[in-house]
């Protein structure tokens, strides 16, 4: 009994006390980030985020800086280019100076945040299947949430994170504790970052 009473005593007033704080917080905040992946990520809505998701795949299964996301503006760049060099005569005796039969070489989107993704995409083991029975991609048998998407949301969440670290050490370098900790709360607790960070952009990064 001594033991039992050494143990409650060092939970309610000694040392003890301080790690269950920690450990309810961490909890806390575990909790928060898997209810909100659970009820808030809907896969991506956005046309860019779209776009950059296609070009790290494409960079992933080894097909280099091409994308299937053609722009008007972009096949003029390129065949204004080819046919100054010479270059895209394409298959037969059809020019193909705009590079719109095949893969589409990339001009629009700053190659950092896709290489990124592609480094995750190309490490990390799934498949770009909607057919999974998976209960994590699913609802009620029918497709929920696509693998890729939700991935690529988790490593911006981490970026998010990464950001809530950053901002909380230059606070404190600049200020003190609890105006660092006051800061990392306001971060953490605000929805439109989490917003950013599970819409598959690269906003996360760029702040970081």
């Amino acid at each position: 009994m001594p033991f039992a009473q050494d143990l409650i005593h060092k939970l309610e007033q000694g040392a003890g006390m301080r790690y269950l704080r920690i450990g309810l917080a961490v909890l806390a905040v575990v909790g928060f980030i898997a209810g909100y992946n659970w009820r808030a990520f809907k896969n991506f809505s956005t046309q860019e985020a779209m776009d950059q998701a296609q070009l790290a795949r494409n960079l992933a299964e080894g097909k280099g800086y091409k994308t299937l996301f053609v722009r008007p503006f972009s096949m003029y760049l390129v065949k204004r280019v080819n046919e100054k060099s010479g270059r895209g005569a394409g298959s037969g005796n059809l020019p193909d100076h705009a590079q719109i039969r095949a893969m589409h070489p990339d001009i629009a989107n700053p190659p950092v945040y896709p290489l990124l993704l592609a480094g995750v995409l190309k490490v990390l083991p799934f498949e770009y299947n909607t057919k999974t029975k998976s209960p994590l991609w699913t609802n009620e048998g029918r497709f929920w949430r696509y693998p890729p998407d939700f991935t690529i949301s988790f490593l911006n969440q981490l970026m998010f994170f990464g950001l809530i670290v950053a901002v909380f050490f230059l606070t404190k370098r600049l200020f003190d504790p609890t105006v660092a900790w006051f800061s990392a709360i306001v971060l953490f607790a605000t929805e439109l970052f989490w917003r950013f960070a599970v819409s598959g952009l690269s906003t996360m990064l760029v702040m970081l």
